[in-house]
């Protein structure tokens, strides 16, 4: 166009700007913004609108809000795109303070504005603030609306209001697939395998075709559940759907797999993936990782650097990991050396932390500390709860005490229960019951208790869950019978 000499308008700027915002080219966008000045543009409603949701969708919210708060006018568009923008990159708080701002302007709110603000209750997990939106929507007639129905069955599902989620679900005239989706979302979000796998065959009789969306929800749940046996259901769907080769869902599967514990399982749905991105090799090597098979990790390494992947800070974590699990020190530097200077990734809390466990497994407590030091993680909780469990292996009181000290301090809550729980263990294992017993009354006067574990079996499609002494489960009787 500018080789034609043409002088491009308005509609030319808004048409370039929404295809930057599409392909999140902010760069670019950035120079069609100089020239919207230069040409005169800047003030325009039109070109204003587009300038602020190229920025938002760039996740450049300061420079939409800039933007926004130098335009003339604003219309109901303008209102939308800066919560929107706000609400999509987790400023939910500043979403909810331009509400009363439009109203205020003459502006009233529409689906687009609704869906958004419910999208920064839903990520803010704040359901106080969604009822309030919900009786506006009711008081302007658009709870029946398809978009705003099913944003308001995501925001009560990750608000932890599942019944609501079920009752406005069912209350929809129409649902679409993202209606259908939002719902199986609030089943994930509650671990209802069940409520999942009733849903989806409820999807199926009404005709509605599943996507991508669908099967990422219900792998994750199967993944965090380890249910495997709906896994393999949901897995046959998705071939049957002929989403097989999608690469998001093939990372899933094998994510899901790995964890379910049959890595075989894994490694056939990798090795039939005809395009892999790095989630994908990544999903595969944490797997192995997970699994103790040292020799595959580095195989997977040498295929990944052999296809040219582009490694990240994911990729390392496992190779630690891996060296970790074998007591391979010297393979953990090498791989910790070429992290940082070959590939010019900045080694992370995780890496350390694998550092310090390999140390501290291997019985090498002193280089533990000095490496602590070296790299100066002593503001970290995570590295002095790795080298508190290796002095705990190995009895060493003087070193588990500091250790404890240091994460009490860090974590003056969430750390509490377990250091105590590992420093008793390591006075009783050196038969000092006094300063186990001070542990104990330390934890009682502070009204903590040690969260019990949990064990869980697959049986008919049904994930049973039971903790130590559990008598909960309705067929308790015959399970106690049968242990006897």
């Amino acid at each position: 166009m500018r080789q034609e000499r043409m002088i491009p308008n308005g509609f030319t700027f808004v048409g370039v700007l929404t295809a930057c915002a599409n392909l999140a080219a902010q760069e670019q966008g950035k120079h069609i913004h100089a020239d919207i000045v230069k040409s005169g543009f800047a003030l325009d409603l039109f070109v204003g609108n587009a300038l602020v949701g190229m920025y938002a969708k760039c996740g450049s919210v300061n420079d939409a809000a800039f933007v926004f708060d130098r335009m003339l006018a604003w219309d109901v568009v303008s209102w939308n795109s800066m919560i929107a923008g706000y609400a999509d990159n987790n400023f939910g708080v500043d979403a909810f303070q331009l509400v009363p701002e439009m109203l205020w302007f003459g502006i009233n709110p529409n689906q687009v504005t609704f869906t958004s603000i419910l999208k920064a209750c839903a990520r803010l997990q704040s359901g106080e603030h969604g009822k309030q939106v919900h009786v506006y929507i009711i008081k302007m007639g658009l709870e029946t609306n398809i978009f705003v129905g099913s944003a308001l069955v995501d925001m009560y599902s990750k608000c932890n209001n599942i019944e609501n989620a079920i009752k406005l679900f069912e209350k929809m005239p129409k649902r679409d697939v993202v209606s259908w989706n939002a719902m199986m979302g609030g089943f994930c979000h509650s671990k209802s395998c069940e409520g999942a796998l009733e849903l989806y065959i409820d999807m199926l009789w009404a005709g509605i075709k599943s996507n991508q969306s669908t099967f990422v929800n219900v792998i994750a749940l199967c993944t965090g559940l380890a249910a495997m046996e709906q896994g393999k259901y949901f897995h046959c769907h998705i071939i049957k759907t002929g989403f097989e080769s999608d690469v998001i869902l093939g990372s899933a599967l094998v994510d899901m797999y790995a964890k379910c514990g049959c890595i075989e399982d894994a490694e056939k749905v990798f090795s039939k993936m005809i395009n892999r991105d790095l989630i994908l090799w990544n999903a595969m090597i944490t797997g192995y990782a997970n699994h103790g098979l040292v020799n595959n990790v580095f195989q997977l390494f040498k295929q990944m650097e052999h296809a040219g992947v582009q490694l990240n800070y994911i990729t390392f974590i496992a190779l630690l990991s891996a060296c970790g699990n074998a007591g391979l020190v010297d393979e953990a530097f090498k791989y910790l050396d070429l992290m940082s200077h070959t590939y010019g990734i900045i080694p992370g809390v995780e890496h350390h932390s694998c550092i310090v466990d390999l140390l501290g497994r291997a019985g090498r407590l002193n280089e533990a500390h000095n490496y602590i030091h070296e790299k100066s993680l002593q503001l970290s909780a995570v590295i002095w709860q790795s080298l508190l469990a290796a002095c705990r292996v190995y009895g060493n009181i003087e070193l588990g005490e500091q250790a404890a000290k240091c994460i009490l301090a860090l974590e003056p809550q969430d750390g509490h229960v377990t250091t105590y729980v590992q420093l008793s263990n390591i006075y009783a294992a050196a038969g000092r019951w006094d300063d186990v017993n001070k542990m104990r009354k330390m934890m009682k006067d502070a009204g903590l208790k040690k969260k019990p574990g949990f064990s869980w079996i697959e049986v008919k499609n049904k994930v049973h869950t039971f903790v130590v002494g559990d008598r909960s489960h309705p067929q308790t009787e015959e399970i106690y019978a049968e242990l006897q």
